[in-house]
């Protein structure tokens, strides 16, 4: 892990982790392919004024970098929240004018339908020191821009003796129906620095307002740990026993599209000191055991504080079924091992990408051997620089001869555009799909992530994390694969995992104002979700034999808590 990291929040681009650390004025990206071993990549920031630069994040928002971080002028002196930008992952980055006064440690906030906050940590008693922080939070227009009302909304404030006088760090994330803050209470500084969590209604975040945010128990829900294994064994063997001051992370999905992991720092030493090391441990979802029946949320647990030291506590991320960055390997201008071209021209290219280069009319498909009856498939995919109008790339699940699904980015009438093909669907060609608001104005002329989730017959599609949709389609066995259509085109970071996955998540319809085509559904929130029965409270698997689906365990234990 990172010895000497802090404030970690690791985004994935193009089927690898990237985090940025920030020394005084300088900040600096940091990679990883299993959210475990770090290197250093590049210095990607220095301030122009050389301002003090506290616990930025890196943000990929419709192709584009946004680096949000907090400004000071001394050890939390003035303290402001600023943004760069840039159209590289490795920079030039040129600071905005965003510029919130009296605050630190932003996080940018996006909800599956296109809705975007920007959370901190104000400080209440005046803007010229830190003191006593509360987590607030801004509406956002655009990645750059508050909203009309750009009056903050305090969510939260330190009103427990574990807290101290702090809450700060914050990271909010959308669980069926609900918005779930992971925040940190205590002092940085200090050992008994902690992980705790709010609870609000996804509904209402088109009107925050204070008072709609609860602090649930259990709370806190990772804490320091006193006895057991060493802690920081890979930075000091020196180190007190114990596991000391565990915060300020934020929660990633795995590249298994399963898993979700929790990134975090914790202190090295017992005393009073700012030394933190990077640590990773597992995100679990848990229904409460006097959950009620009429709220939807699931509360985090996490399955930690572990010592990467003590083998039988800590592992590390599952990796996917099939994975494949494109690593050329000496074979630039050849198809990758694996993939079974069916139409079309596909080599690697020098910068570790998947090209299609076959400018000719149709269908261009390829797709791997391995075939499955569920599974997750997402892929970085990215429109020829001249693509026009009709242009279609992205995700293909292959039977046999033919298609299952074929889901895309494109363009249409000079806008970008989504569209899903389906050998069961209602029509034989090419339905499209309202655009999520939350990618209104994009360019699919640069990288964004697609999502296909395959239960047996069901299908649930996304964009940037942002549903697209869900339909019913053909049951059986696939090969997860890449097509394009009317373009050029270049794939990243390409994933696909065997297995059933559903979230349950409450569907809010999501097709526009016009209504869905003919047998496909939008995302509207049915009694159960697809291919499940609801009975007594109870959930039962309800996939037929045509769908030959299986559910299928994804771990072998179980966690502490959890009900099955």
């Amino acid at each position: 892990m990172g010895c000497g990291f802090q404030d970690p929040a690791p985004v994935e681009y193009r089927g690898e982790y990237y985090l940025v650390q920030s020394s005084g004025p300088r900040v600096d990206l940091y990679s990883s392919r299993n959210l475990v071993e770090w290197k250093r990549e590049a210095r990607i920031f220095q301030h122009p004024e050389g301002r003090i630069i506290w616990a930025p994040e890196l943000h990929v928002v419709k192709g584009r970098f946004y680096l949000y971080l907090s400004q000071l002028e001394g050890t939390c002196y003035r303290p402001r929240l600023r943004v760069a930008v840039s159209s590289r992952l490795h920079g030039p980055y040129t600071l905005t004018g965003f510029d919130i006064p009296g605050a630190i440690d932003p996080s940018l906030f996006r909800t599956s339908t296109g809705e975007m906050y920007l959370l901190g940590a104000g400080f209440p008693r005046g803007d010229d020191h830190c003191g006593e922080s509360h987590i607030r939070v801004w509406r956002l227009t655009d990645p750059v821009t508050l909203a009309a009302e750009s009056s903050p909304l305090t969510i939260s404030q330190p009103d427990n003796t574990w807290e101290w006088i702090v809450n700060e760090g914050p990271q909010a994330l959308e669980r069926k129906g609900q918005v779930v803050t992971l925040y940190s209470a205590n002092g940085s500084d200090r050992v008994d620095y902690c992980i705790a969590w709010l609870k609000g209604r996804l509904a209402r975040l088109s009107r925050w307002q204070d008072g709609l945010w609860s602090k649930p128990q259990p709370n806190p829900i990772l804490s320091k740990r006193d006895a057991g294994p060493r802690a920081a064994t890979y930075c000091d063997p020196s180190a007190a026993p114990g596991v000391w001051g565990p915060g300020h992370g934020s929660a990633v999905r795995g590249l298994n599209g399963f898993e979700e992991w929790f990134v975090y720092h914790r202190k090295r030493y017992t005393s009073v000191d700012w030394t933190r090391d990077l640590a990773i441990d597992r995100l679990f979802w848990l229904r409460p055991n006097n959950a009620n029946p009429a709220d939807p949320g699931d509360r985090p647990f996490i399955e930690g504080p572990t010592d990467s030291s003590d083998s039988h506590e800590a592992r590390d991320p599952a990796q996917p079924t099939v994975l494949d960055r494109f690593d050329a390997q000496g074979r630039i201008g050849k198809t990758p091992a694996g993939w079974i071209p069916v139409a079309g021209r596909w080599v690697l290219s020098p910068d570790g990408s998947l090209l299609q280069t076959d400018a000719s009319p149709g269908l261009k498909v390829a797709h791997t051997s391995h075939l499955a009856g569920s599974l997750v498939v997402e892929c970085w995919v990215k429109l020829g620089s001249s693509a026009g109008n009709g242009a279609k790339a992205g995700l293909a699940l292959w039977d046999g001869p033919n298609e299952a699904l074929l889901f895309a980015v494109g363009r249409s009438g000079g806008a970008p555009a989504i569209y899903v093909r389906s050998i069961n669907g209602p029509e034989s060609g090419w339905q499209a799909l309202s655009l999520p608001s939350g990618l209104s104005g994009t360019d699919f002329r640069r990288y964004h992530l697609l999502r296909v989730e395959k239960n047996g017959a069901f299908y649930t599609l996304q964009v940037d994390g942002q549903d697209a949709g869900w339909l019913e389609g053909r049951a059986g066995p696939a090969r997860a694969g890449l097509f394009c259509e009317g373009t050029l085109a270049e794939f990243d970071g390409f994933r696909a995992t065997e297995g059933f996955v559903d979230s349950f998540r409450w569907r809010g319809r999501f097709w526009g104002a016009s209504a869905a085509p003919p047998g496909f559904r939008g995302m509207e929130h049915p009694r159960a979700a697809p291919g499940w029965l609801l009975r007594s409270a109870r959930v039962a698997c309800a996939a037929s034999e045509r769908a030959g689906t299986r559910l299928r365990p994804l771990e072998r234990g179980v966690p502490p808590g959890a009900r099955t």
